[in-house]
C-alpha cells in the first residue's frame, strides 16, 4: 500500500499545474478518494478490484475534477466505469508496483492521452519482462466522447526488461513531460521525453545496479 500511495502522490504532484486532474484515485477493493476538498472522500464508484490487481493504478480527472478515465495497466474504465471498447488486453500487470501511469498528450491536452504501462518483473503475467514499458494512446473523443484507444496505438512498445518502478516529471518547459524507468540488472535509467512531437529517450548510467532483490 505504500507503494501505491507513493504513486499516487507522485503523480498528484506531476498534475498539480494542471488544476485538479489529480482529485480522484481508485484502488484496492471497489475503494477511492476525491481530494477536491481539504479532507479526502471516500467513495466507490470505480470499478477496481483485488480480483484485477493488487498494487498500482493510475487516474485522471479533467480541470474540473470529474473522472475521465483510470486503469490497473491491463484494462482501461472510462467516465461512466465501464471498459473501453478497445481498453483490455494492455500489457501492464495487476503485480507491478507501478503498473501505469496516465500523462495527457502536450500537444492536445484535452483530446489525447498516453497511459503508460510497465509489464511486472516477476511471472505474474504471461510476458513478465518482455513486457516491458509499452503505450496506448487515447482519444478522449472517441465512442461518444467517453474515449478509447485509437487503433494501431495500443501496447507500443518502448523498451523491455525493466524493474517495476515508473516515474513522471513536468519538463522545465512546463509543458512536455520526462519518463523515467529502469533497466533491471544494470545501473542504467531510461528518460523518455513526451511533446507535442512525440517520444524520445536518454539512457544514462547512474545509481546502483538493481536486480531481484530491489526491483
Amino acid at each position: 500500500m505504500f507503494k501505491t500511495l507513493l504513486f499516487f502522490f507522485s503523480i498528484s504532484y506531476i498534475l498539480s499545474n494542471a488544476q485538479k486532474q489529480g482529485n480522484i484515485w481508485y484502488f484496492g477493493q471497489l475503494a477511492g478518494l476525491d481530494f477536491k476538498n481539504d479532507t479526502p472522500i471516500a467513495i466507490h464508484s470505480g470499478k477496481i478490484t483485488f480480483a484485477t490487481h493488487n498494487e498500482g493504478t493510475a487516474c485522471i480527472s479533467d480541470s474540473s475534477g470529474k473522472i475521465i478515465m483510470y486503469t490497473d495497466g491491463e484494462k482501461i474504465w472510462n467516465r461512466q466505469h465501464n471498459l473501453m471498447p478497445n481498453g483490455i488486453g494492455l500489457l501492464g500487470s495487476y503485480s507491478t508496483t507501478q503498473s501505469s501511469m496516465i500523462i495527457p498528450d502536450p500537444g492536445n491536452p484535452n483530446k489525447f492521452f498516453y497511459v503508460f504501462t510497465l509489464g511486472s518483473g516477476y511471472c505474474c503475467n504471461a510476458g513478465g519482462f518482455a513486457d516491458g514499458l509499452r503505450y496506448s494512446k487515447v482519444d478522449i473523443c472517441i465512442d461518444s466522447a467517453k474515449g478509447d484507444i485509437i487503433s494501431g496505438q495500443k501496447n507500443i512498445l518502448l523498451t523491455n526488461t525493466l524493474t517495476e518502478k515508473l516515474a513522471a516529471a513536468r519538463h522545465r518547459n512546463g509543458k512536455d513531460y520526462w519518463i523515467l524507468v529502469h533497466k533491471y540488472n544494470t545501473n542504467r535509467f531510461y528518460s523518455y521525453k513526451l511533446s507535442a512531437t512525440g517520444i524520445t529517450s536518454v539512457i544514462s548510467d547512474i545509481g546502483s545496479i538493481h536486480d531481484g532483490f530491489t526491483s
